[in-house]
């Protein structure tokens, strides 16, 4: 059978939309498609599985054959019964139009339905201004992001996959000598045998399949063992290797020369953004080449730089915000040396008298707590004895009693609602905060002392990236490419730079709502190159 012909079907659409509220499931997919051809994007639009994800971000289900199941409990038919499965498998395009009209108008008639529910859902938890302020504007600009890409040297690449292989051999061939013959580094099974059969090392941790041998134990051996080590590293620079250095080359787009990676807005629980394809959320930056990685994304255009703002410890801020504790205000106010100051609290000595090492300790402990890291932890991560870990931790929280009470409050609120919210209103469900399994108990009171903070760092970048978008909307000097975590990316004309570090970090600066302004305030650091390395 025929398809629908394009242009008139396209022409019949353009004036049946207009002035019309668009409503849609993932709705930023259907209009990157609409837009490549030629449709005018409409004002106003709204979008069931965004809703759903603000609803409730634990759930990790929110495809609409999932929300229909949920909120209808309505079966909708799977594409398999139209395109089939595996080496039979069609293209939409040899689809029956007949077939293709029921199942097109059966996502229709769901997303009508689920709208109402969803929109009084919405107003009924308090949660419509996260979706109205938040995540539906943010939408289009993520859209716009993916349709600008980012644009990647290859010869850089290239010369670091060079390094990359070097280091690779390196590594093998140090763990060949210490086992004192060849295998297969990525067998769990042929690594298992060699750890704890031959080199008779002590076993941590079975799964079905045998002797675990995940990075966790690893880590473990490692404090006593080289090769565990070694192969720890190995490992990283596997990862790489397939996650960039090879794979990056395979993603450029033809036509426009670059990497177009998809921004995820309902993945991570906490409010933070994911991406795929590639994932440039988690580009290593702590291990060299990890950050090597970062000079190979430039500017496409001669005479245009790569420019980059990124929040200066915008989690310790909050932390201080929401502890309201006083030294904690203090040091951010008088602008200094924040892990410093801690470490001469904790040390009961001047800033003056602060050993790199004692602020180095300082600075795991405040980042470590945050993320609810117990002694053991942090024995492991300063090699020190459990007697002293736990010593550290004590002296820590008698020189900053809010900060423990902001913990031991934000657990109690938490097991009093069963969530855990941001300062905008955004929500987290912690079903798991009453189990009577102390590790999922424990894993739910983790998350609800850190959600609070990295939600919130998660919603203020993208209200700020909300306001660049609107200040720089038809400007040709700048274009936002790239978020991750807690940087903003751009792709900047030279002669652009002085107009554009002050925009840029004035919208993240003044993120905040008014009423926290007084007492805290935000800093975001600003850097320019001509590459991504260069600019962080």
């Amino acid at each position: 059978a025929d398809n629908l012909p394009l242009e008139s079907t396209i022409s019949a659409l353009n004036p049946a939309l207009e002035g019309k509220m668009i409503l849609g499931h993932n709705l930023k997919f259907d209009l990157s498609i609409l837009t490549r051809h030629g449709l005018k994007l409409p004002d106003q639009i709204w979008d069931t599985m965004l809703a759903a994800y603000i609803i409730d971000p634990g759930q990790n289900r929110y495809s609409l054959d999932a929300c229909a199941l949920a909120e209808l409990n309505y079966v909708m038919q799977p594409i398999s019964a139209l395109i089939g499965k595996g080496k039979n498998e069609l293209s939409f395009d040899l689809v029956d139009p007949l077939e293709a009209c029921f199942y097109a108008a059966e996502d229709a008639w769901a997303v009508w339905k689920l709208y109402p529910i969803y929109h009084r859902k919405l107003d009924f938890s308090g949660l419509m201004e996260v979706y109205t302020q938040i995540e539906l504007p943010l939408m289009p600009i993520l859209r716009e992001m993916e349709n600008t890409g980012v644009f990647i040297d290859t010869k850089t690449l290239s010369q670091i996959s060079h390094l990359l292989n070097q280091e690779l051999k390196t590594a093998t061939d140090e763990i060949y000598a210490i086992a004192g013959y060849q295998f297969n580094l990525n067998s769990p099974q042929q690594l298992a045998k060699l750890l704890f059969e031959e080199l008779r090392l002590p076993a941590k941790k079975k799964t079905k399949t045998g002797i675990s041998t995940d990075n966790s134990v690893l880590e473990d051996l490692a404090l006593d063992h080289e090769i565990a080590d070694k192969i720890i590293q190995f490992r990283q620079l596997s990862k790489l290797d397939s996650t960039y250095v090879s794979a990056l080359p395979k993603l450029i787009n033809p036509l426009t020369g670059r990497v177009h990676s998809s921004f995820n807005q309902t993945v991570a629980s906490t409010g933070r953004l994911s991406s795929t394809n590639p994932n440039l959320q988690n580009i290593p930056i702590r291990t060299e080449l990890g950050r090597e990685i970062r000079k190979a994304f430039v500017a496409q255009q001669e005479g245009w730089l790569i420019a980059g703002a990124d929040y200066s410890q915008i989690e310790l801020r909050l932390l201080a915000l929401m502890s309201k504790d006083q030294a904690l205000l203090d040091a951010f106010a008088q602008g200094a040396d924040i892990h410093r100051q801690m470490a001469a609290k904790i040390g009961g000595k001047a800033m003056a008298e602060v050993s790199s090492e004692e602020r180095r300790r300082a600075k795991v402990i405040n980042f470590g707590l945050l993320y609810g890291m117990g002694q053991r932890k942090l024995s492991k991560e300063l090699g020190i004895s459990l007697n002293e870990a736990k010593a550290m931790i004590e002296e820590y929280f008698a020189q900053f009693p809010s900060i423990r009470e902001y913990i031991s409050n934000s657990v109690l609120q938490a097991r009093k609602m069963r969530y855990c919210e941001t300062i905008f209103g955004r929500r987290l469900y912690l079903p798991n905060i009453t189990s009577a399994n102390n590790g999922l108990k424990s894993e739910a009171e983790r998350v609800a002392v850190n959600m609070p903070i990295q939600g919130s760092a998660a919603d203020l970048i993208k209200l700020a990236m909300i306001d660049i978008h609107h200040r720089i909307r038809a400007d040709e000097k700048i274009k936002m490419i790239l978020q991750v975590h807690d940087e903003l990316l751009f792709e900047v004309r030279e002669d652009y730079l002085n107009e554009a570090r002050e925009l840029i970090t004035s919208s993240m600066e003044n993120a905040l709502p008014l009423q926290y302004r007084d007492l805290i305030k935000l800093k975001a650091d600003w850097g320019s190159g001509k590459s991504w390395f260069e600019a962080h």
